[in-house]
C-alpha cells in the first residue's frame, strides 16, 4: 500500500476517535484533554504529508468523514460509481495517491476481493475484521 495513503487512513482513524471521544466522553477535562492531543497529533500527521496531497486532504476532510475509500471491482466505495480504466490502473499499478473522478476521495486497491459484491462498502474498522472472526452464539 502507498505510504501516504496508509498515513491519510491513520488520520482518518483518529477523526473517527476524536468524534467518538466528543460524543462519549462524559468527563469536560478528560475530553478536552484527549480532544487537543488527537487534534495535535491530526496537525502533526497532515503537516508530514507532501503538499499537494495535504491540499488536497484540506479540501476533501471538510466535505466528507471518509476520505479514503478502498476500490472494489474497479469501483469507488464512497461514491459506487465505476471508476474509468486509467484510474483504476493507477490505483492497482502505481504508489500515487490517486482520486476517484467522481467523488475526489483517495483510493487504495483493496485486496480482499473475495468479499460479497452486494456488501463491499466495508468502512472505517470493519476493513480489519472479517465474517470468519465472528463468534455468534457466545453466552
Amino acid at each position: 500500500m502507498n505510504k501516504y495513503i496508509n498515513e491519510l487512513l491513520q488520520i482518518q482513524d483518529m477523526h473517527f476517535v476524536l468524534r467518538e471521544n466528543e460524543i462519549l466522553q462524559k468527563d469536560k477535562k478528560v475530553k478536552k484533554s484527549i480532544s487537543a492531543i488527537l487534534k495535535s497529533n491530526i496537525e502533526e500527521m497532515v503537516e508530514l504529508l507532501p503538499q499537494d496531497i495535504k491540499n488536497e486532504y484540506n479540501r476533501i476532510a471538510g466535505r466528507y468523514e471518509l476520505f479514503v475509500m478502498p476500490m472494489v471491482n474497479d469501483a469507488c466505495t464512497g461514491c459506487y460509481m465505476k471508476l474509468p480504466v486509467g484510474i483504476a490502473s493507477n490505483v492497482k499499478n502505481t504508489g500515487l495517491c490517486v482520486s476517484c473522478s467522481n467523488c475526489h476521495r483517495f483510493l487504495f486497491e483493496d485486496f480482499l476481493t473475495d468479499r460479497p459484491q452486494d456488501n463491499f462498502h466495508y468502512k472505517g474498522v470493519a476493513r480489519f475484521s472479517a465474517i470468519e472472526l465472528m463468534i455468534p452464539e457466545l453466552k
